[in-house]
């Protein structure tokens, strides 16, 4: 496969990945959460704060932005 040819990719393989990674950032996010919630026993609402809602728009934004950077 030819290195400046990323589209000859494997659809289902692009699906694979795909999957994986976002599994990953599915677990990273639970994780996270449980953090929250186990170091605030007396404030559940922690995951309500307006670091966690912004974070996330934030690091999807991140994200695109990293892929943009590699796609070019």
């Amino acid at each position: 496969m030819p290195a400046d040819n990323v589209a000859s990719v494997d659809p289902s393989r692009r699906a694979l990945a795909l999957a994986v990674f976002a599994g990953a950032v599915l677990r990273v996010m639970a994780e996270v959460g449980a953090y929250l919630l186990r170091q605030n026993r007396d404030r559940p609402v922690v995951l309500l704060s307006p670091d966690v809602p912004g974070g996330f728009p934030g690091s999807i934004a991140f994200m695109y932005a990293a892929a943009a950077l590699i796609e070019v």
